[in-house]
């Protein structure tokens, strides 16, 4: 597997993604819990036009799962965060000054979002805020939104379970 790895970094910096994603799939396939080689493939799948990004999220969801506080993988996550709530916002934005009615769910969920980087950075205060913010923007889902700001052990699977609820096509927000 240590092969394949190397062999993959050796192809990314030649930008030969991929050559380098058979490289990190064939590392996985004999050690799937290879930090290591889930690096890679993180970075492999991260480039803007060649990287998949289910499965990017596929191997970060597994890398924090094996070492939840390891810095590059908190890092990795806290920066997809970062790039989904400028996103949306400019969606956000955007669709409000063309007075579009979709305006009003893409500020729920940037609220959403900004609940999820709240709780990565072990901000639980924040996170609770941007929840009634974002239950504020919130019709039907007002009281599931409200219940789960509330709830005591408020963590990242419970706000991941109502962001799916809120947007059964998530990251489609439409």
């Amino acid at each position: 597997a240590r092969t394949w790895i190397i062999l993959g970094e050796v192809y990314l910096r030649q930008d030969q993604n991929i050559e380098a994603r058979t490289c990190y799939q064939n590392a996985l396939s004999y050690h799937p819990y290879d930090l290591s080689a889930l690096m890679l493939a993180i970075r492999v799948e991260s480039h803007p036009e060649k990287g998949d990004p289910s499965l990017m999220s596929l191997h970060l969801e597994t890398a924090e799962k094996l070492m939840p506080n390891h810095e590059q993988i908190l890092n990795i996550r806290r920066s997809i965060l970062q790039e989904r709530i400028t996103r949306i916002q400019a969606n956000a934005t955007q669709l409000t000054q063309q007075s579009n009615a979709l305006a009003t769910r893409y500020w729920l969920a940037l609220n959403l979002v900004e609940a999820q980087l709240a709780l990565h950075n072990k901000d639980n205060e924040g996170a609770i805020k941007s929840l009634y913010r974002a239950a504020s923007l919130a019709e039907s889902q007002r009281g599931l939104i409200e219940r789960t700001a509330r709830k005591k052990d408020l963590n990242r699977q419970l706000l991941n379970q109502l962001i799916l609820k809120v947007y059964p096509n998530w990251p489609i927000i439409d």
